[in-house]
């Protein structure tokens, strides 16, 4: 393994972390958390329930330390001075992947991206934060839901759904990223009835909006089910949302 250029042979890590003195800390799980209205640590919000799933608190707290816990397994156990050498190395490689972001949205937000890579975790906005997020999956390969707090949360997905393959795994963070589950099984199976059961229970799903004017859309969905004449009544805004999730929930059906 290679830090900042150096190499560090596996056993040398090991004795490392056999000196950490926070190496017999558990790691704090989805029903371990304090009992109150936040919904993600309540197991029946956790596709597959939470034994499905480890869950890790984020340190240091920033987009790329959430990041490298999805992205190395090294990363979670490492010793705090390791741990900060991996993260300063993985910044650098970052900088370059965003600067060779050539095309479309995620092009057009490179130099943007740059600030937020550079700037202190507290100081970035939420709108920031989940805008970069969403850029470490692209450049990752990672499929994240984004959960929000409290009763009626707002559920994201990141990158964009329409993106997602089954290809690789799904994960779950916090909205503040200070929170990572990860799976011990594949929840692909159970991730449409997730997403429905979260949705009667209030949840607010952010369905990213599909391409077409609303005679288009219209079209297209008058022959999914469940389709009704007064939904011509919608702005086309909520009914490109509507395709999206109709065309999501049928894909990862079929996964």
């Amino acid at each position: 393994m290679s830090v900042l250029g150096v190499k560090i042979e596996f056993s040398k890590l090991a004795s490392f972390i056999e000196k950490n003195p926070n190496k017999t800390n558990k790691l704090i799980g989805p029903d371990k958390t304090k009992e109150d209205d936040t919904l993600i640590v309540n197991e029946i919000n956790l596709p597959g329930g939470y034994k499905s799933w480890t869950s890790y608190i984020v340190q240091p707290i920033e987009p790329v330390s959430a990041y490298l816990y999805l992205k190395d397994d090294m990363y979670a156990i490492a010793p705090e001075r390791l741990r900060a050498n991996i993260l300063l190395e993985t910044k650098d490689k970052l900088s370059r992947q965003i600067d060779a972001l050539k095309d479309g949205k995620i092009g057009r937000q490179r130099k943007k991206a740059m600030e937020w890579l550079s700037k202190e975790a507290s100081k970035l906005t939420q709108e920031d934060r989940l805008n970069f997020w969403n850029i470490l999956m692209v450049i990752g390969n990672i499929q994240t839901i984004v959960l929000g707090d409290g009763k009626c949360p707002t559920i994201r997905f990141a990158p964009d759904i329409r993106r997602w393959t089954n290809a690789y795994p799904i994960y779950i963070v916090s909205e503040d990223l200070t929170h990572v589950w990860k799976p011990h099984e594949d929840i692909m199976g159970k991730l449409k009835f997730w997403i429905d059961d979260m949705e009667k229970a209030g949840a607010q799903i952010d369905w990213p909006e599909a391409e077409g004017s609303k005679t288009e859309l219209v079209e297209e969905l008058s022959y999914r089910p469940g389709w009704r004449e007064e939904n011509n009544k919608k702005k086309k805004e909520e009914l490109a949302r509507m395709l999206t999730r109709s065309n999501a929930l049928k894909y990862i059906s079929e996964w």
